[in-house]
């Protein structure tokens, strides 16, 4: 059960021609190329607690302090070699020495201020150039790295052994988003359905002891199909699991099947939903469990996209920047597309479908049951609608202004912050990830007197 897309770091194929009539590169123009820094200051020494020390402030021989936080007496080896009085000289840093960094907050500012005018996900590439090539390097920067491979591979067979203590016969499967090709991350769910099992009371025991024993808290309840569902959180990483299971959990095959097919295995709509998905995260408006119906869930999404995606002529296949801004451009504005008139059908927006759920604010048509809505009790959509309109405003008013005018660092981080994603950074950088190794590393020094 391995991701799809999964390739190696730091291999970046040119993407595609913008299909969306004028190219964003005609107003994109680099953003600039990364800061790189050169040594500054002497590694961290361990204290008697383990924090490390910084040499930075050395009290000369001759110096003094006035008890005020300086300096009196020593002198100071500047940049070009002269000496300052006040501050004592640097030992000579070994530039082979790799530090261990803490992703403590002020460690982080100051990696994303030394990495300017770059986001976290283009560090230690040329500037993207389209937002198609932008999108495409958000969704490597999410992509598994071989530690994370192993932890899901390691997640997935759990997950089966526990229910085959319990149903010997069943299959575990991906489904919704996990199927459309989202990774399981910190704050992400994987979903799954399990074949061949049966739900009732005894069996549900029988479950939790087994599932106990394997290191996952479990909570069983319904999604918004009214399926049997268990969440699975492993107690020690704490990452979650939702698993479709019980007699109606086959249906979930046809519906897996549609999002891997037409999504997961076309990248520009996959690098789309990425994108969106991380969008819908940051605004805390999405449920990726599926369990809470007053949010938006990920398969929705999936399908509201691929709705826009059939939407196209055959002979005009849309790149995944066009497709983003299309979906914003859609579900942003009611003259696009009225939820008060209209359903969200996969199969296209062109005929727009009647809306059949009329007492709902956002219907969405189910991939399995067509007269099914994923959405029954969604709450606040013109809040989600407020976000896509602002996600289209900040995209297009960002390749229409020059440079030196724009905001953000990147067409993708007016709507995507940064901040959150730097601490991934710092863990390719211990693991050894290119291209963001050498580009933490270059900077480590500098980095290691904010720890």
């Amino acid at each position: 059960m391995n991701p799809n897309g999964n390739t190696s770091y730091g291999q970046m194929p040119p993407p595609p021609p913008y299909a969306g009539g004028q190219s964003m590169s005609q107003h994109n123009r680099p953003y600039g190329q990364p800061v790189m820094g050169n040594v500054y200051a002497s590694p961290p020494q361990m204290g008697s607690l383990g924090t490390p020390h910084m040499p930075r402030w050395n009290r000369s021989p001759s110096g003094s302090h006035d008890g005020r936080g300086s300096w009196k007496g020593g002198s100071h080896v500047g940049s070009n070699g002269s000496s300052a009085p006040g501050i004592s000289a640097i030992p000579p840093l070994d530039p082979d020495v790799v530090l261990t960094l803490v992703p403590t907050r002020p460690l982080l500012k100051a990696l994303a201020k030394e990495c300017r005018p770059l986001p976290p996900w283009c560090v230690g590439f040329a500037p993207a150039q389209t937002l198609s090539e932008e999108l495409f390097m958000f969704a490597s920067f999410l992509r598994h790295t071989p530690e994370e491979q192993m932890r899901w591979t390691s997640l997935v067979a759990t997950i089966d052994a526990a229910f085959r203590e319990v149903w010997p016969n069943s299959v575990v499967a991906e489904m919704g988003t996990t199927a459309a090709g989202i990774l399981m991350a910190k704050d992400t769910t994987a979903q799954f359905y399990a074949l061949n099992t049966e739900d009732t009371p005894e069996l549900r025991s029988k479950f939790l002891a087994s599932a106990n024993s394997f290191g996952f808290q479990v909570d069983f309840t319904t999604d918004y199909r009214l399926m049997s569902c268990v969440t699975l959180t492993e107690a020690r990483t704490g990452e979650r699991s939702f698993i479709r299971f019980g007699k109606d959990a086959a249906q979930c095959a046809i519906a897996a099947e549609v999002l891997k097919t037409s999504i997961a295995e076309v990248p520009a709509r996959k690098y789309a939903l990425v994108a969106i998905d991380a969008l819908l995260r940051q605004n805390k408006v999405i449920d990726d469990i599926g369990s809470n119906l007053a949010l938006l869930n990920g398969e929705a999404v999936a399908l509201m996209l691929l709705s826009i995606a059939n939407s196209y002529s055959k002979d005009d296949e849309p790149d995944a920047g066009r497709l983003l801004v299309d979906f914003f451009l859609t579900f942003g504005f009611p003259v696009h597309f009225d939820c008060a008139a209209h359903s969200v059908s996969y199969k296209g927006m062109d005929p727009p479908s009647p809306k059949t759920h009329l007492d709902a604010q956002l219907s969405v048509l189910d991939s399995i049951d067509g007269e099914r809505n994923l959405t029954p009790k969604l709450e606040k959509f013109s809040h989600i609608q407020a976000v896509f309109h602002y996600c289209y405003t900040a995209i297009s008013q960002f390749t229409q202004v020059s440079s030196s005018q724009r905001r953000a660092q990147s067409a993708l981080s007016t709507v995507i912050g940064g901040e959150s994603y730097w601490s991934r950074v710092l863990s390719m950088f211990h693991q050894g990830i290119a291209p963001f190794a050498q580009a933490v590393r270059d900077r480590q020094h500098i980095l290691a007197q904010h720890m």
